[in-house]
């Protein structure tokens, strides 16, 4: 619940879901460089993506 209101450690959350099982969720860091350095991504695939010049999408590289 508290990721999903927005803001937490130096970090933006957004969310989306279809109202099934498939859902989709960004993590930016407000201030990049300061309060992070890499954009996470995860979907309904259940799989951690990150990139670090921008957006993370469903084709970028998987956190190990």
């Amino acid at each position: 619940a508290a990721l999903a209101g927005g803001v937490k450690s130096g970090y933006s959350f957004v969310g989306a879901a279809d109202g099934g099982r498939n859902f989709t969720f960004h993590a930016r860091p407000i201030e990049p460089g300061k309060t992070g350095n890499r954009h996470f991504f995860v979907d309904s695939a259940g799989v951690i993506r990150f990139n670090a010049a921008g957006d993370a999408t469903s084709a970028s590289a998987p956190i190990e």
